[in-house]
């Protein structure tokens, strides 16, 4: 996996990481180190999934392409927890409720952001990073999309 710089290359027609130097020039173009200097990358054949900048709460970095699981918290002062919610912790006399999600890391409007994916009934589509209870250090890697979509069926 090439993991110089802020970015890794995925190789559509090998199906595995570029294991050769790359970089981006200012124009947007791709290109890789070989033995007779550097070579252009067509962008319909590879893949650059740019490191969003943020560490799971393992510490792995986190790129575009990346599969994490997400704990997602909503605090309730009374009632039952809503339907999707699965754990509940009382702390100090208040309820916590807990949920864990699976999510596609994905260049979003204005950031990066988690989008959901599996089996769900509710009809939210995608988590902002920016959105109330949402922390980067609250997701952890579990593979990407390319080494492992067996993982965006579940």
């Amino acid at each position: 996996m090439n993991d110089f710089g802020k970015f890794r290359v995925w190789c559509i027609n090998f199906q595995m990481w570029e294991k050769h130097q790359c970089a981006v020039d200012t124009a947007g173009i791709l290109y890789h180190l070989f033995k007779r200097g550097w070579i252009p990358l067509r962008d319909d054949t590879h893949i650059v999934e740019w490191y969003i900048g943020r560490r799971d709460r393992d510490d792995v970095p986190i790129h575009e392409g990346d599969i994490v699981e997400c704990e997602f918290q909503m605090a309730t002062f009374c009632g039952e927890a809503p339907k999707e919610y699965d754990r509940l912790v009382n702390l100090d006399g208040d309820k916590y409720y807990y949920r864990n999600l699976t999510g596609l890391v994905k260049r979003g409007y204005d950031g990066f952001v988690v989008e959901k994916v599996g089996p769900d009934d509710s009809d939210e589509h995608f988590y902002d990073p920016m959105g109330m209870n949402f922390s980067w250090e609250w997701c952890w890697v579990i593979g990407n999309i390319h080494d492992n979509p067996e993982l965006l069926k579940s």
